[in-house]
């Protein structure tokens, strides 16, 4: 009955994700491009790092929070009374973790000033305070995209970078020099005001709720929502382990900053196609598949095809655009591809790692809407296991085909997400028990592996 006002708002969403996602990337991937032109490799690196940091350490402080709302999206709107008992406490929680896990990173950088940059206590203070502004504006942006707010947060997002790069880049033409206080003392000002923002609007959203007592049905079990975030929170940190804001700082303590300036150019680049993705389709199929909680299992599979037919659209036409965008480079610049054959086949290694991570969006969007976050982790762990036995047995290989290995794995747990939640059409094949039966051993096995490994 809902379907097709549902369509139209998921549609409707796109449209405005797109736009937040294309202003956001290309400003920030400008501004990165300019930061990595008129700094040194060394000052860029030591940026990044701490930038990948911060994020880092958000996305922990968040702990799977913005994930777990939209499985219990549309109980927690039902009243006044459910809506504040989860946000705030929830809310509460991750400022307190952002808060700790800031003082204890810059407590322990004291500690290992030779791998990280020395921060005066008003700069501390500053990241202290970007952490823990993003730490809960990624949950109150997602809690407005589930409630089809997304103009709103588009408008937000496009305003907040626009300052925040015309801050930095205005101040730098009358005269102020790029330091690490003239870069993130205008974040914290943007983020701070982004976040105020994002406050009103979800306020105000709580005050159209009705003023309710909340029957027993309605009710949200804390131990299952607790749970949930748990395992929303694995599953964020294990992506987080193939992302920049993991891989900078790791190689800024292994090469250096210089090393890290670079990388965190190149892993921008690539990472924000698969960032915007995220934006576009990942906030939009959370909202849809939230909304849909309750429908038959028709209404959900119908919903599940429209995503992925409408992810599958978007990634031809990345795929097609970075096809011409390569072959114009070559043809302009009379190269050739055996002039670049060192360099080509890691690229588009690089490139289809980054790629194929947006394979898994729908089948992850849905599974997290339906409170199985547990298989995710299953999933998703295993494979994190394997990647790191690959690469501790495969030290003599090339990066090449070290890479190359590493996609096939990642190729491998698409293959059983996809199987898991191919029979969608049947609620009785939709359990854990099987695959939990497959991939328990190997974890089992893998974690005995590595408690070898570590104590040997």
């Amino acid at each position: 009955m809902h379907e097709l006002p549902l369509n139209s708002r998921f549609f409707k969403s796109i449209r405005w994700n797109f736009f937040d996602a294309c202003v956001y990337q290309l400003i920030l991937t400008g501004h990165y491009a300019a930061l990595f032109y008129f700094t040194s490799p060394v000052f860029f690196g030591m940026m990044g790092t701490i930038f990948s940091l911060v994020f880092l350490l958000a996305t922990l402080a968040n702990a799977g929070l913005d994930g777990t709302l939209s499985a219990f999206f549309i109980r927690i709107v039902c009243s006044r009374d459910q809506m504040k008992q989860i946000i705030m406490r929830h809310l509460g929680f991750t400022l307190f973790l952002a808060f700790t896990l800031g003082t204890i990173t810059l407590i322990s950088s004291w500690f290992i000033s030779h791998h990280l940059p020395p921060l005066s206590c008003t700069l501390a203070l500053i990241l202290l305070g970007i952490l823990m502004c993003e730490s809960i504006k990624k949950s109150l942006r997602m809690f407005l995209q589930l409630a089809f707010r997304a103009p709103i947060v588009a408008a937000i997002e496009s305003a907040t970078v626009i300052c925040y790069v015309s801050w930095v880049w205005l101040g730098y033409y009358y005269g102020q020099s790029l330091t690490l206080m003239h870069l993130f003392l205008p974040m914290f000002a943007c983020w701070l005001c982004a976040t105020l923002a994002y406050s009103f609007f979800v306020i105000q959203l709580y005050k159209q709720l009705p003023q309710k007592t909340v029957a027993p049905t309605e009710l949200i079990a804390q131990t299952l929502f607790i749970k949930s975030r748990f395992f929303n929170m694995l599953n964020q940190l294990v992506h987080q382990l193939f992302s920049s804001n993991f891989l900078v700082p790791f190689f800024a303590m292994r090469g250096g900053f210089a090393v890290a300036g670079q990388l965190k150019l190149i892993c921008y680049i690539s990472y924000g196609i698969t960032s915007a993705l995220q934006k576009i389709i990942g906030f939009s199929a959370s909202a849809f598949f939230s909304n849909l909680i309750g429908q038959e299992v028709k209404v959900m599979r119908h919903a599940f095809m429209l995503v992925q037919k409408t992810l599958l659209l978007f990634l031809a036409n990345i795929f097609l655009f970075s096809f011409a965008i390569g072959l114009g480079f070559l043809f302009f610049t009379n190269a050739s591809l055996t002039s670049f054959s060192p360099q080509v086949p890691l690229l588009i290694l690089i490139f289809s790692m980054q790629l194929s991570e947006n394979f898994f969006t729908a089948f992850e969007r849905l599974l997290i809407v339906q409170e199985q976050a547990d298989i995710l982790t299953l999933i998703n762990g295993g494979t994190a296991l394997t990647l790191y036995l690959t690469i501790c047995t495969t030290e003599q290989l090339s990066l090449i085909t070290t890479l190359s290995i590493l996609l096939a794995i990642r190729f491998c747990a698409f293959l059983i997400l996809r199987s898991y939640t191919r029979d969608q059409n049947n609620p009785q094949k939709i359990q854990s028990t099987p695959i939990k039966k497959i991939l328990y051993p190997p974890l089992i096995g893998g974690a005995l592996f590595l408690a070898v490994h570590f104590f040997l």
